[in-house]
Parts: structure tokens; C-alpha cells; sequence
């Protein structure tokens, strides 16, 4: 998610979804978020697509939420709670990378 949110409120949201560590957000046992402040715009973002984030912002992203999926599960309902939460708590739009399986031997 790319967010105009002060960090504070960020960080009250991902608290009331899951365990803080150091670097990173434990949710449900199953997903890693984190903060990257600022966004990292070196992967695959076209002047196009930050222009269109900052459109549908009203200003550039300073912050991106950034949720990872262990791979124990497919993890679909705990994004959608994410999503929803900080969608609601937030001034931020989704965005998806491409999603890659994790196959495990």
C-alpha cells in the first residue's frame, strides 16, 4: 500500500493487526509487514505508475506498507483484513506486485 499517513497513525494501525517486532509486523502468524520510508520506486515503477499513485493520492507516497505471505498458506484472507484495515484507517491506495507462488519440495 502507498500512503500519505503520518508514520504515528501507520504504525497504530499495523499495531491493532498484529505483534510488532524490530523491523516488521507479525499478523496471524502467517504475514511480515513493514514500513519502507521512503517508498522504494526502483522495482518496476513507471513514471506512469507513480504518477498515478500520486493522483489517486493527492500528493507522492512518502511511506509504503509492504505485506509479505510466508507461504505456510495461500494467505488471501489475512491481505484482504490488511487491506481493509489500513484502507480504512489510512489515507492509502493498494498495490499489488506480481504475485510469485512459493513452491516448497
Amino acid at each position: 500500500m502507498l500512503t500519505t499517513t503520518d508514520r504515528a497513525t501507520l504504525e497504530a494501525a499495523l499495531d491493532s493487526l498484529g505483534e510488532r517486532q524490530p523491523a516488521q509486523w507479525i499478523i496471524d502468524e502467517l504475514l511480515y509487514a513493514r514500513i519502507d520510508e521512503p517508498p522504494d520506486w526502483s522495482d518496476g515503477w513507471t513514471p506512469e505508475r507513480v504518477d498515478a499513485a500520486t493522483d489517486a493520492l493527492g500528493g507522492l507516497p512518502a511511506r509504503a506498507v509492504a505485506v509479505d505471505i510466508s507461504g505456510r498458506r495461500s494467505g488471501w484472507d489475512e491481505v484482504r483484513k490488511v487491506t481493509s484495515v489500513l484502507l480504512r484507517q489510512t489515507s492509502s491506495v493498494p498495490v499489488a506486485d506480481e504475485i510469485v507462488p512459493t513452491r516448497r519440495s
